[in-house]
């Protein structure tokens, strides 16, 4: 009688083994009529963080008798499952005459070796599985793997026959050495003012686990507010060291503080260390427009102050046309002039020089020509010297109102407006320079240029005046009348 516990408990079902004698010849024919009872069990290894076993065990005899198996355990098995008896390692299974499936779970130990051995018995037929986590790594020695993925996934399968042994190696991989922590993006925004200047750090990093991680700001800043993930986060500053929660995944973190300096002549962007080697970083300065930007320093990819190349050229083309001897301006006049009509742009530049040498050229006219011809040049010289006086005074009103053109270009930057951009970085965020002045100095020296131009304009405008009057100022067209009378009667 099969079905009876130790504890003296009866089971859902009893089984029945008759036991026969040697002469009970009928008994055996009854016997051979009936099938033996026969089962398919299936067992998975679920390893990862922690290794579970599912053990199946399918009917596959008909449905006309109750079905009892001792099912051996793994080593370091341990059932979880109510009503599964377990006796010295092995699994009293018991299925009803309706029965068709009994699963069970359990806890398995973890080993650096699992071995797999078909029992030798005909009353049932194995099927093994293992589903590994990728933190682990496994190596088998025995019959081979029948099926490899399922559902696109890394699934060994082995069909073995009783008595076949498979030995499963479970290691786990160590870790490469490497940052855990990665900086995908940073900027680093500057707003200086007259006495505080406000700067904005914006991060966006990537963890594979969670940690504390420490960057350090400028000497005597003052926190005013840390954001991680949208959400404001107290703040812990130690002195110029500032903790931040990481959490594993991807985050977005804002700091924003406050440093008791204010705008300078060389301003320097905040040192700011970001405890790891980074990428993609950008620095932006939205600079005071009562500021006058000379010069600019920082990372490569970043702005430039094209002004000074412009003055080369300003300094060469005054040198040539000083040579010329068109002009009774010399050198000095024409380095001045262009300098100042710099700031109202390449046109007036174009107009004013224009002007200058088309004087010269008109004192070229003589008398040869028609009246007619000779008039349509001082109407052209009319026209030309009113444009250059209108330009002169758009030039005057631009530098003495207006904001210095410095032609910053460059990654975006404009007169106001300064950005730098570096792909790879070390754990200290790249400084940059701007050396201003104050909007002031511009304006003096563009008062001392009008002033020079209106007391220099004063002597030229005899000069011009006698270019534009030489020989005549107007002719008559009666005298084109009688020159050609004169021709016929000489005919």
């Amino acid at each position: 009688i099969e079905g009876i516990r130790d504890s003296g408990s009866v089971d859902k079902q009893l089984h029945f083994t008759r036991v026969m004698t040697d002469g009970d010849a009928s008994g055996e024919a009854e016997m051979a009529n009936v099938l033996p009872p026969f089962a398919r069990v299936r067992r998975t290894l679920l390893l990862g963080l922690d290794w579970r076993v599912e053990t199946s065990v399918q009917r596959v005899s008909p449905l006309d008798a109750a079905v009892v198996l001792d099912i051996p355990l793994l080593p370091g098995e341990s059932v979880l499952t109510e009503g599964i008896d377990v006796r010295q390692g092995t699994a009293r299974v018991t299925l009803d005459a309706s029965a068709r499936e009994l699963i069970w779970e359990s806890v398995l130990e973890p080993v650096e070796t699992i071995v797999l051995r078909h029992p030798d018995t005909v009353q049932w037929t194995e099927t093994w599985e293992a589903d590994v986590s990728p933190i682990l790594h496994m190596e088998w020695d025995g019959i081979p793997v029948v099926l490899r993925e399922q559902n696109a996934r890394w699934f060994p399968m082995w069909r073995p026959w009783p008595g076949e042994v498979l030995t499963v190696q479970i290691t786990r991989p160590a870790g490469v050495e490497g940052q855990t922590l990665t900086v995908q993006r940073s900027s680093l925004e500057v707003n200086p003012g007259k006495r505080v200047t406000d700067c904005t750090l914006s991060m966006t990093m990537q963890s594979s686990q969670g940690m504390q991680h420490a960057i350090r700001i400028p000497d005597g800043a003052e926190v005013q507010e840390v954001v991680i993930n949208d959400k404001v986060q107290p703040i812990r500053q130690e002195g110029r060291r500032l903790p931040l929660t990481i959490t594993p995944g991807i985050q977005t973190i804002t700091v924003k503080w406050r440093e008791n300096r204010g705008v300078t002549m060389m301003f320097r962007t905040p040192e700011v260390d970001l405890g790891i080697r980074s990428v993609n970083n950008t620095i932006k300065v939205p600079f005071p427009v009562n500021r006058w930007i000379l010069w600019v320093w920082g990372p490569r990819l970043g702005p430039a102050v094209l002004f000074w190349t412009f003055l080369v050229v300003i300094v060469l083309a005054a040198w040539l046309l000083s040579r010329t001897g068109w002009t009774p301006l010399r050198f000095r006049h024409w380095f001045l002039l262009g300098l100042g009509l710099s700031q109202g742009g390449l046109a007036i530049t174009v107009i004013v020089v224009g002007w200058l040498l088309l004087m010269h050229a008109r004192a070229k006219l003589n008398l040869n020509v028609t009246p007619f011809r000779y008039n349509a040049a001082q109407i052209i010289g009319v026209m030309v010297t009113g444009m250059a006086l209108i330009a002169l005074i758009v030039a005057i009103g631009s530098g003495l109102l207006g904001r210095p053109d410095m032609s910053i270009a460059g990654n975006g930057s404009t007169q106001s407006y300064l950005e730098w951009y570096q792909d790879c970085l070390n754990r200290t965020l790249p400084e940059a320079m701007i050396v201003s002045v104050s909007l002031f100095f511009y304006r003096v020296a563009m008062l001392l240029w009008a002033l020079w131009l209106a007391f220099y304009m004063i002597s030229l405008v005899k000069w011009i005046w006698n270019q534009f009057s030489h020989p005549v100022f107007w002719r008559s067209f009666k005298e084109n009348q009688a020159v050609t009378g004169n021709v016929k009667e000489s005919r």
